[in-house]
């Protein structure tokens, strides 16, 4: 709790993947992945309850041993490859035992980001609860290539701009400011997201994060990556 707000923080974590197979539960560093999560989400001083979605019996135990709750198991039909998050959310909002409470914030915490920490988490909540304007917040970074320079291939085989403009940018330092969604850090007020089920239609302000500290794992060399920069950190 932090200014009389709760804050209920939720972790999807579904079985299956094509990209890392098994990967929630992969241990990377001598630890599963969802547990860095779930580990960094309780040292943070404003989270009031942590939950995990998942579709996993295996899932859930893990997760239940590293200090979260896991009140249901998620349906199938919300634990497939095209499931979207917002489906997710609401499940879990619409549960009994969650739905009864009154929260005035959540949090959504892919497991995926494995270098977003407790300080990153707190620093949100603060950023977002000093905005009494803000309905929602999402991490960013600055993406690795510029979409200004970014190019399409038309129907007749021809690049084209992906971003049609009058202006001719020559140098990187001309570019304008743009900024990549992360997936680390989502946080809505609670009826908000119920009553727009996205967290842009609003106003939603930015948590800017690093590179490093916004890799999110997908794939094996995403993997890969985080590992080295894992025992680099050692």
């Amino acid at each position: 709790m932090i200014n009389n707000k709760t804050f209920l923080a939720i972790i999807p974590a579904r079985k299956g993947s094509k990209g890392v197979p098994g990967k929630n539960i992969k241990k990377i560093n001598g630890k599963p992945l969802i547990s860095l999560s779930i580990q960094e989400v309780r040292k943070s001083k404003y989270i009031d309850k942590l939950i995990v979605t998942t579709n996993s019996q295996e899932v859930a135990n893990i997760a239940i041993q590293t200090g979260a709750e896991v009140p249901f198991l998620r349906p199938e039909k919300l634990a497939k490859d095209d499931s979207n998050a917002t489906s997710v959310i609401l499940h879990a909002l619409d549960f009994p035992s969650i739905k009864g409470l009154d929260f005035d914030y959540f949090i959504y915490l892919q497991p995926t980001s494995p270098f977003r920490t407790a300080e990153h988490i707190d620093s949100a909540i603060e950023n977002i609860i000093k905005n009494n304007d803000a309905s929602s917040l999402v991490s960013v970074c600055i993406p690795p290539k510029h979409p200004y320079w970014m190019k399409s291939i038309n129907k007749k085989g021809f690049l084209k701009e992906l971003i049609q403009t009058e202006n001719i940018f020559h140098n990187r330092q001309e570019l304008p400011d743009v900024y990549a969604v992360n997936g680390a850090i989502y946080i809505c007020k609670l009826f908000v997201f119920l009553l727009d089920q996205t967290f842009y239609k609003r106003n939603c302000i930015p948590f800017i994060m690093s590179a490093n500290d916004s890799i999110d794992i997908d794939t094996i060399d995403d993997w890969r990556y985080a590992e080295y920069l894992m025992k680099e950190s050692k």
